[in-house]
């Protein structure tokens, strides 16, 4: 049995003691995400739906046979998550009105109507989340009170309970956004055979009611009951007749022949059973990768992900969403540290190792890889820093693995000049700026920044989580969607003199830069090579299913000869990060075969819409999808003006900045 948002186990008290005489089942009630003995979520942290799911794994201890599955309002949604993951497991499902919200957004006019009114209800939640003052959090929850139990039912409850609900802001915000990150469809809840009860309560807001009657329509052995007097709290105003009806479902399920314990149902030893104990997910976040990673390789563990990467990939897209679900998988498999040394606690992947990971996933979910490279090129360029320099970055990267730790990259929007200010202040800098693209905004942890201070630019990293930082949801663009790069804004953000890691001159080409080209761009560019190589093969799927003569062999042939100039281009740049010393000539190179890289993708996305025709227009091939996801590899520096004028100035004799060498 799981509670709903704001509740703990004792939410099913009343039905546990209006429970039909006769019957004596066994009640197991974890405790979710910050109720009751179960640890909060780390605030800040990316957390999905299927957290939540883990954490009932690994409240149920070994059992011999399936089990009938409870679920309420959230609760309700992550017992959803649960059996479309271990349909096997189950004999029966109860989902007393789900917070599905998700299936709204995918549906018919009016259920898209309803999600955009429950989302300015999350949406609220997490203002009130970030804004962490006591009067945000009373408005964001006096407003989610009364929306589910009516209005004037804040205003009836005592000061005391007013503040202890208020203080349970950020918990339901994460729910929030789980639900919203969350890309499974209606369709997919086809695959639940075993009988499951829907119930509703006629009172209750519209959202959940039509979530209610959208399962019913798909779920093959549903039962749809709607009380004419409740509402969405019906468990606790309606105790009685909840239990009458889970007991006569329980007494109808018959037996579920796939049943399979599996190895999940018994993650955490000793077992929890309702409460006490700490699941892997509440435990630090060095015991969290510990506990989810493998011995296989960078590649190999994200082909583990790849099936899911790409299931969300599209809804990603269509909704302009970040991939936190993705985040959340990424971080719990350790891949946020598989560049860092083994010595400091890392994966002790190889700079060819992790281009490649970036490739592989960008096969899958293109936005992902992209935001992922912004997190890996920083580490990889401390850690080339740490291996060739002996340079004193030891602590951050020792952060990296042991907490988990995501960078974020503004410098390929600041570049040579830097942009933000920077006031001197007692003991350091208070830093004001809005920095664009900022991509994996709302996963990251530590933003890699810089701000000009007179004629110096100063370069720091800034905790995303500091007085001052914010993210503003800019990004609505034509591709890269699932990225997430949104504008991160800086109000008077201090930080102190021992954290500025470069001071440097403004709009000229410094050190820091020529390791930068060098290590950054062909990890940042293997995304694009792997969107050009998927974009390849989806056309050439397209393409055969027309005649093949003509026109569609010339095109596909245009096609293999551009990927073809992509790979060799791009196969040199990781050649030379791995083996070359950064300096003028280096960043000259790289940015060249950058540029061919460039163009020739961009050749390949017209000749793939080209070889596949018509149906490369619709947006239910990805062949459309990928191709705009393949017109962002021309905005990052160096775009080809100054691409052109650094290869000509170095060529002519000339230093990086056009002076007299």
């Amino acid at each position: 049995m799981v509670h709903c948002s704001g509740a703990d186990r004792r939410h099913w008290d009343k039905v546990i003691a209006a429970w039909p005489d006769g019957d004596s089942p066994r009640f197991l009630r974890p405790e979710l995400f910050g109720y009751g003995e179960t640890a909060r979520w780390p605030p800040g942290d990316s957390i999905s739906l299927l957290h939540y799911v883990e954490l009932i794994e690994a409240a149920l201890p070994p059992l011999p046979q399936p089990f009938d599955l409870v679920g309420h309002s959230f609760g309700g949604v992550v017992a959803l998550g649960y059996a479309l993951k271990h349909p096997q497991r189950i004999r029966s499902l109860a989902l007393i009105e789900p917070a599905a919200f998700f299936i709204l957004r995918d549906g018919d006019l009016r259920g898209q109507t309803l999600f955009r009114e429950i989302e300015r209800i999350g949406r609220g939640m997490q203002r009130g989340m970030r804004a962490a003052t006591p009067a945000a959090q009373r408005e964001a929850m006096a407003r989610f009170v009364d929306y589910w139990n009516g209005a004037g039912r804040w205003d009836s409850l005592a000061p005391a309970a007013q503040q202890a609900v208020a203080q349970m802001t950020d918990v339901v915000a994460q729910e929030f956004t789980a639900i919203f990150a969350h890309a499974t469809q209606l369709a997919d809840c086809r695959s639940i055979t075993v009988p499951t009860l829907l119930i509703s309560g006629a009172q209750s807001p519209e959202p959940a009611r039509h979530i209610v009657q959208m399962l019913a329509r798909v779920i093959p052995q549903a039962e749809q009951i709607c009380i004419p007097d409740a509402g969405h709290m019906l468990p606790l105003s309606h105790a009685a007749t909840t239990a009458v009806m889970l007991h006569d479902m329980r007494r109808r399920a018959v037996p579920n022949w796939n049943f399979s314990a599996g190895s999940g149902m018994a993650m955490v030893s000793p077992p929890i059973e309702s409460r006490g104990g700490v699941h892997p997910m509440n435990a630090p976040l060095t015991e969290q990768r510990k506990s989810t990673t493998t011995d296989s390789g960078p590649v190999e563990r994200v082909r583990a992900l790849a099936a899911g990467f790409a299931r969300r990939a599209a809804d990603y897209d269509a909704h302009d969403r970040f991939a936190a679900e993705n985040f959340a998988e990424i971080k719990a498999a350790g891949l946020l540290a598989a560049g860092v040394p083994a010595e400091l606690g890392g994966g002790d992947a190889s700079y060819r190792e992790v281009s490649e990971m970036l490739r592989e996933m960008a096969h899958h979910c293109s936005g992902t890889a992209l935001a992922l490279a912004m997190h890996t090129h920083p580490l990889m360029a401390n850690v080339w820093r740490w291996r060739r320099e002996k340079a004193p970055v030891e602590g951050l990267l020792k952060r990296v693995a042991g907490e988990n730790l995501m960078l974020l990259s503004t410098g390929g929007n600041d570049w040579l000049n830097g942009s933000g200010s920077a006031e001197a202040v007692d003991g350091g800098y208070r830093i004001s700026a809005r920095k664009r693209f900022v991509s994996g905004a709302e996963a990251g942890d530590l933003l890699m920044t810089m701000a000009i201070h007179g004629d110096t630019v100063l370069h720091a990293g800034v905790s995303m989580k500091a007085e001052g930082v914010r993210i503003e949801q800019t990004w609505r663009t034509l591709g890269m969607r699932a990225s997430g790069s949104h504008d991160v804004v800086l109000d008077k953000v201090f930080v102190p003199e021992a954290a500025i890691a470069v001071k440097r001159p403004a709009g000229v080409w410094h050190p820091f830069f020529h390791l930068v080209t060098m290590i950054a761009f062909p990890l940042i560019y293997g995304v694009y090579r792997g969107v050009g190589e998927r974009l390849r093969d989806e056309a050439v799927a397209l393409a055969s299913k027309r005649r093949l003569e003509g026109d569609a062999q010339l095109q596909v042939g245009a096609m293999e000869a551009a990927l073809a100039a992509v790979v060799a281009a791009h196969e040199k740049m990781v050649d030379i990060a791995d083996h070359a010393t950064p300096g003028p000539e280096t960043s000259a190179r790289v940015m060249t075969l950058k540029r061919a890289v460039t163009d020739n993708l961009l050749a390949l996305g017209n000749a793939a819409l080209d070889a596949a025709g018509g149906s490369a227009f619709y947006r239910v091939n990805s062949v459309e999808r990928l191709f705009r996801d393949l017109q962002a590899a021309r905005y990052h520096p160096l775009t080809a003006l100054p691409q052109q004028r650094l290869a000509g100035r170095l060529a002519l004799g000339l230093d990086a900045d056009g002076r007299a060498a």
